[in-house]
């Protein structure tokens, strides 16, 4: 299980090591060579080795040998996060059911006003109006095949989202 830590002050990350260590070096039978090697390799994102700026997150494997004072990943910072997600992905959803269902309106208000009579009678005398009018309708059953792909896509990402995030709390449990 993986811990994360928060940097305190600037230091290096052979002095972070030491500090995160609960036993003195070498007393827990875990050399500190080991020890820097493993927050190495937990923590690629830590660009300069010999200058980690204070607010540092660096990730910390849990065993024995390390300080209590660390935290669990999987705590509510992940969660947070998980719900940051999933939010945004329903959010999304929310804004497109809406700009359809604006649409679909819209079109609904357009085809009542194209079967006036004062508008009918205008269409039947102009061929140009009539071909203006079929290739509208042409689009508007385009724009309601492009709104069910749009919905079928996002119900599926939604099913994506919420399984990749079950892996990804599984990694941190």
């Amino acid at each position: 299980m993986l811990r994360t830590f928060v940097v305190s002050k600037s230091m290096t990350l052979k002095a972070l090591t030491a500090q995160l260590a609960s036993e003195p070096a070498g007393a827990d039978g875990e050399a500190p060579a080991a020890r820097l090697a493993s927050l190495q390799r937990l923590n690629p994102h830590l660009a300069d080795l010999d200058r980690i700026p204070a607010g540092t997150v660096v990730l910390v494997q849990d065993a024995p040998n390390v300080r209590a004072a660390t935290a669990s990943v999987a705590g509510q910072g992940f969660d947070d996060f998980a719900d940051q997600v999933r939010q945004a992905v329903v959010s999304t959803a929310q804004r497109v059911d809406a700009s359809y269902a604006a649409l679909a309106e819209q079109q609904k208000e357009v085809a009542a006003a194209l079967k006036s009579a004062a508008v009918r009678k205008q269409i039947d005398a102009d061929a140009d109006l009539q071909k203006l009018i079929k290739d509208s309708d042409a689009a508007v059953k385009a724009d309601q095949q492009n709104a069910k792909a749009a919905q079928q896509a996002l119900e599926s990402l939604q099913k994506e989202v919420s399984a990749e995030l079950a892996v990804l709390a599984k990694m941190f449990e």
